[in-house]
């Protein structure tokens, strides 16, 4: 006979009030060790407003409410692990939501972050955050909502990393839906210390989520060099909605989605809108970003955060990358592709530009080397392609080009450098 799950132990039964005023941490802390004692099982958190100064899940340990708008835990929680969270909102101004040195295979699902803005510790601060020199592998966020942090003027998730050995491994957010932040929405940022140099990063994966606008830039996958100057950090993007960065003119970092050195990122079937900068920042410095891919997104630079003429929207200073069967809309801003980087193949591409000045470039290189540009269709009545001191080697191959100009009159090629064009046709 096969054994009968533990019976849920309501939080109520230990003394907790949930009336918004009393303190409950020490009432909820006993409920959560009688389940602990068990071996592990189910706290059950009735409708109520339970006001917590800090509590730990213990291992082995889930958490269920009654739905985020009606179970909320008011105040600081950290996560242990192999534990679930569901059905419950969590956080408080100036409490930021923590896993555990070494949490792993957890899970929240269903529940509202909000508050965050962890001044107590005095380090950055996020509504969510992994940091504090520790690691945690296999924890999901599936259909929740992480809310703007309306006290603090900082991210909304921020995952960090900095010593040896340690790394955060498969992080994923499903469905999620980020509410803007003062300043990124998620933020992962890889920064070794030359005292405790780093042999292990982040991967993160990020699927059907939708971004709503961000006061600065909307997801940044950043890193540093490792001691062994290889890369360590791994990055999805995933059929995604990012609704626009930069919407706060005093902010920097005005993008929707920044890939920097050293990092693989893999991204695909996303929908980007336009930003106060750019739509994709990818600075990939010398590792080339580990051969990023961006591929079957769509770049609509018709909607979204208003941005300046001069601003591009799609700069690629990475080097060794995919950029292929992407679809670009823009109808401002100036140029579509500024390319620094080296060795990348541009292909199959849809580029719409619905403006007619002479003054749009379509792809503007500025010292970038080696790129194939092939296969693309592009349509820009009045665009030019420019090629500036420095851009040697490049090949436009098979493009179409509908922008009323020959090719004579649609590249304009700096002194000295060279260029091979086959198979373009032009009208």
């Amino acid at each position: 006979m096969a054994p009968t799950a533990s019976p849920a132990v309501n939080v109520k039964d230990y003394g907790a009030k949930g009336d918004g005023s009393s303190d409950d941490t020490s009432a909820i802390m006993a409920a959560l060790r009688a389940v602990a004692a068990k071996g592990g099982g189910l706290a059950y958190v009735p409708d109520g407003t339970y006001r917590v100064t800090q509590i730990t899940i213990p291992d082995g340990v889930s958490v269920a409410g009654e739905g985020p708008g009606r179970s909320w835990l008011h105040g600081r929680v950290t996560a242990g692990s192999s534990m679930t969270l569901s059905d419950l909102k969590i956080g408080v101004g100036g409490k930021a939501f923590h896993f555990a040195d070494g949490s792993h295979d957890s899970f929240a699902k269903g529940c509202r972050f909000t508050g965050g803005g962890d001044k107590d510790s005095g380090s950055e601060s996020g509504v969510i955050q992994f940091s504090g020199d520790n690691s945690a592998r296999n924890i999901t966020f599936q259909n929740c909502i992480i809310e703007r942090n309306a006290q603090y003027s900082d991210d909304v998730c921020l995952i960090e990393r900095g010593w040896e050995g340690g790394h955060y491994e498969n992080i994923v957010f499903d469905g999620c839906h980020f509410l803007g932040a003062p300043l990124m929405a998620l933020e992962c940022v890889h920064r070794p210390r030359p005292e405790h140099p780093t042999t292990m990063g982040y991967s993160v994966s990020v699927l059907n989520c939708t971004f709503e606008p961000t006061d600065s830039q909307t997801i940044s996958f950043d890193g540093k060099m490792s001691a062994s100057g290889q890369p360590v950090n791994k990055a999805v993007l995933q059929n995604c909605l990012i609704k626009g960065g930069g919407a706060d003119p005093a902010q920097p970092w005005p993008h929707d989605l920044e890939v920097n050195a050293p990092v693989k990122a893999e991204v695909s079937g996303n929908t980007f809108y336009a930003a106060r900068g750019t739509m994709i920042n990818w600075d990939a410095g010398t590792l080339g970003s580990a051969n990023s891919t961006f591929t079957n997104n769509t770049f609509d630079g018709t909607q979204g955060v208003a941005h300046p003429p001069d601003a591009g929207h799609l700069y690629l200073q990475g080097s060794g990358g995919l950029f292929a069967d992407n679809t670009i809309k823009v109808d401002s801003g100036c140029q579509v592709f500024l390319i620094t980087g080296s060795r990348n193949t541009i292909s199959n591409n849809s580029v719409t530009d619905v403006r007619s000045s002479t003054s749009i470039r379509i792809f503007d290189l500025n010292a970038g080397t080696s790129n194939h540009i092939e296969g693309n269709s592009l349509h820009a009545l009045g665009g030019t392609v420019v090629l500036r001191t420095g851009s040697n080697e490049n090949w436009f191959v098979g493009n179409a080009f509908e922008t009323g100009k020959t090719e004579a009159q649609l590249f304009n090629i700096a002194a000295g450098v060279t260029v091979h064009l086959d198979s373009d046709t032009y009208r």
